[in-house]
């Protein structure tokens, strides 16, 4: 859905966008995994429900890289849009400027990775929030507010000369906070990037690697806390992910039967 199917859609959707753009003298700006990464991520919950591992959320946001990659390369130049988490990855392999957003985001979502989103950005936002009035005034006011106190400190840093020490903040306070906060480390999200760089043969190759990747990067850093629901979860999905094709007819092959069983899909649509 998010390396294999979902890059066919941005690559059959994005050139008709910049298309449009450049016919209207606009930059094309870029996409973002919200319908699967983020989704993962919400489901998640933060420290709230929990109803998918964390684990998966991560390897979730690895393998979304591979589908909002899509856009840059059929002619996108960013800004990255702020909801895509994995533009640290985006921005490690296209060096794109990105838009992030991060902790006055908890409007919309828990996240776990509210600091470290900030670590790259040329960009920081916000998301969307319910209509409402607050003591402090309506939502939308307060958390623009809010919004504006943290550009505010990221540009006092700049004037100030301590850009590496408030970004060393951003990342440290979250590293080892959930799955999701360590694979957005600026560090971690190179070593994924190269990996989908170094696996350029399809959409599923660079997705596979990417998750790949993640898993052993999760697996292999002893600071990084699991529990048991979380780490028994990894390792099945890494069982899993290793057992895969390595090529991507097969894999296509291997699912098409299942595919075939979804109300709508259609696999003449994306030339199956």
């Amino acid at each position: 859905g998010q390396a294999v199917l979902g890059a066919r859609d941005m690559e059959w959707l994005w050139p008709q966008i910049v298309e449009i753009a450049r016919g209207h003298h606009c930059i094309a700006g870029g996409d973002t995994d919200c319908a699967q990464a983020n989704t993962a991520m919400f489901i998640a919950g933060g420290f709230i429900s929990k109803d998918v591992p964390h684990t998966l959320a991560a390897l979730c946001r690895a393998m979304g890289v591979c589908k909002t990659l899509v856009a840059y390369e059929c002619g996108a130049m960013g800004p990255g849009k702020d909801c895509a988490y994995e533009n640290v990855m985006v921005k490690a392999i296209r060096g794109i400027p990105v838009s992030m957003e991060g902790r006055t985001s908890a409007c919309a979502h828990m996240s776990l990775c509210g600091n470290v989103a900030a670590a790259v950005c040329d960009l920081w936002a916000n998301e969307a929030i319910e209509y409402h009035q607050l003591f402090g005034g309506t939502t939308s006011a307060v958390f623009a507010e809010m919004l504006g106190y943290e550009a505010a400190a990221m540009n006092a840093s700049l004037e100030l000369g301590y850009q590496k020490e408030y970004q060393a903040s951003l990342i440290y306070s979250d590293r080892y906070r959930s799955p999701q906060g360590f694979v957005l480390c600026p560090d971690i999200a190179w070593k994924i990037g190269k990996a989908v760089v170094e696996n350029n043969q399809s959409f599923y190759s660079r997705g596979r690697a990417a998750a790949l990747t993640c898993g052993r990067l999760m697996l292999g850093d002893p600071l990084l806390r699991f529990t048991a629901f979380e780490k028994e979860s990894l390792e099945g999905y890494m069982k899993e992910l290793e057992a895969l094709p390595d090529e991507e007819d097969d894999f296509i092959d291997l699912c098409l039967g299942k595919y075939r069983k979804v109300k709508g899909f259609q696999p003449a649509s994306y030339g199956l």
